[in-house]
């Protein structure tokens, strides 16, 4: 993967963060207080992800794809598990 990839890769993880980090600070109707945490599109959830990744090598040059792809897995991985966990199964007699 090229340079330009890179830094292709590099703005769209920043653009998502941002975007993410706009929806959660922006004021929604409040119809029910809660203290959980605001629903992020899996997108989000993974750019997230990919930021503390870089985050965690202390901003040290890497691959921008490959934090991209390991959060992906992580991210897909962890909803599959809380997905399988939660499956209703109904028996019908």
């Amino acid at each position: 993967m090229g340079y330009l990839r890179s830094v292709q890769v590099g703005q769209i993880l920043r653009l998502s963060l941002e975007e993410s980090m706009a929806k959660a600070k922006s004021p929604a109707p409040v119809e029910k207080k809660s203290k959980s945490k605001p629903q992020l599109s899996v997108q989000e959830q993974i750019a997230l992800r990919a930021y503390e990744i870089y985050l965690q090598r202390n901003g040290a040059p890497g691959d921008p794809m490959q934090d991209w792809v390991r959060a992906e897995q992580e991210i897909l991985a962890s909803g599959k598990k809380r997905s399988s966990r939660s499956k209703v199964v109904s028996i019908a007699a």
